[in-house]
């Protein structure tokens, strides 16, 4: 009923609803019918052969997406994996797809009744609004209804293509302050912090700025600018010479990864096996 209700405020329309949900269109109108009269308010307006939804009613629907959206993802979790252990994780794009897909089969191996989902993180982060069991974040972890232990430190150097080398001669740190710089978002003021750390003396950076670090990443490929980021993300770019580090020099951020989790889980006994894992990888050298 509720998800009748939902798809027909969604579309504006019962025959739209009807159609979504492969329904006829007196049966989703009875559906309404039946949770108005439950909740004793109006949500359509009803005129000449259409609707619309009430202001009240549109309330209702924006309130009631999240759970169904909850039901929905846990529905198919239990579809696809209804005896495994599953793990709702949350990580960095990046990171993710970098550092942690590449390493991921690993620990699948090793736990073969185990099953892991991957989400991007994204903005504003809530574990429990978004059904995820755990998260690797960067920077602050003081979420709500949330546990935290450190994983990472975080060591970023600059880097750039080698045709960009040639354009672009860096045979000392105040030579930066003289060429394209790419800046990251989520590390506003790295550049900044990097030029002070080797005592370099400036006014002010410009640069193309980017919300992610693999498009940070591409455009240092493509010769775009001199990038500052994780080493631990270009690993093979730096082995397959597709990256350079002119200059061997390399900050730690102010910030770490950590390993998060909603309190109160029942899927402990996975977080630790998992965590144990990730700090494993975290001390082998993978990042230093």
């Amino acid at each position: 009923m509720l998800s009748v209700f939902e798809a027909a405020a969604r579309r504006g329309s019962f025959s739209a609803a009807a159609e979504e949900l492969c329904l006829s269109q007196s049966a989703v109108s009875r559906q309404i019918k039946c949770l108005e009269s439950q909740l004793e308010h109006n949500l359509f307006i009803r005129d000449r052969g259409s609707v619309r939804v009430t202001e009240a009613g549109e309330r209702y629907a924006s309130s009631i997406r999240d759970a169904l959206s909850l039901i929905a993802t846990a529905s198919i979790n239990l579809r696809a994996s209804p005896v495994k252990s599953t793990l709702n994780l949350a990580v960095d794009a990046s990171l993710g797809a970098r550092w942690l897909v590449p390493q991921l089969s690993e620990f699948l191996e090793l736990n073969p009744n185990v099953k892991v989902n991957l989400n991007a993180i994204t903005e504003p982060f809530d574990l429990r609004k978004e059904n995820i069991d755990a998260a690797i974040c960067f920077g602050d972890t003081r979420l709500s209804h949330a546990e935290a232990r450190f994983l990472m430190k975080e060591k970023l150097v600059p880097v750039c293509s080698a045709g960009f080398l040639k354009k672009y001669p860096i045979d000392s740190t105040q030579a930066i302050l003289d060429i394209p710089l790419l800046h990251v978002t989520s590390r506003p003021d790295a550049w900044e912090r990097w030029l002070r750390f080797m005592d370099v003396e400036f006014d002010f950076l410009t640069g193309i700025m980017t919300n992610q670090f693999d498009i940070a990443i591409n455009a240092a490929q493509y010769g775009m600018g001199l990038a500052l980021v994780p080493e631990l993300l270009i690993l093979q770019e730096l082995e397959e010479g597709s990256l350079v580090s002119p200059l061997n020099m390399h900050i730690e951020s102010e910030g770490s990864y950590s390993f998060v989790w909603s309190s109160g889980t029942g899927q402990l006994e996975i977080l630790i096996k998992f965590y144990d894992w990730l700090i494993g990888k975290a001390c082998l050298g993978v990042v230093e």
